[in-house]
Order: structure tokens, then C-alpha cells, then sequence
């Protein structure tokens, strides 16, 4: 299957936590890739929507300590919180 989501780490600190994200994704049924070339995250949400994706995932230090993340839909443009817990139960 073609990736649907991209998870990205706002910085080196995030990155375990992005892995953490991109599993948990990955084990509720979604198509993952997980950003380790340390883009910006205007250059990855710019790489998600060129190459078709349905959504990028971006985990930073806010996002880390309140245990969710912030879903964007590349489609709508439209962005929402989803807790760690959300994200097992499947989306």
C-alpha cells in the first residue's frame, strides 16, 4: 500500500516520540512514513501534499508532554488534536 500518513519530529528531542506515534499509527492500519531527514515542518507538510498523502502527523515538545499530536488533513487544510490513546483505538 502507498503511504497515507507522514509523521514528523519538530526537533531531535520529538524523535522518539515520533517513532512512538508512527507505531502506534502503524498497528491501528495506516500506511506510515516517518520523516528522518530532520526537514522543517513547512518542508514536510509542502513533501506530504506533492506526493499524495491523506495526512502528516507533527509531534514536537507540547505535543510530547500532553501525550497527543496534531493530525493534519492535506486535503481540508484543517488540523486537530488526537490523543496517544485515539491514535491505538484507530482512527
Amino acid at each position: 500500500d502507498p503511504p497515507t500518513v507522514l509523521v514528523a519530529a519538530v526537533s531531535d528531542e520529538d524523535y522518539p516520540y515520533a517513532v512512538l506515534v508512527a507505531n502506534l499509527l502503524r498497528m491501528s492500519g495506516h500506511t506510515v512514513v516517518l520523516d528522518v531527514r530532520k526537514r522543517s515542518i513547512k518542508d514536510n507538510l509542502r513533501d506530504a501534499t506533492r506526493r499524495g498523502f491523506a495526512a502528516a502527523v507533527i509531534a514536537g515538545a507540547a505535543e510530547r508532554e500532553g501525550e497527543y499530536v496534531v493530525w493534519r488533513d492535506l486535503a481540508t487544510r484543517t488540523e486537530r488534536r488526537i490523543t496517544l490513546a485515539e491514535l491505538g483505538e484507530g482512527l
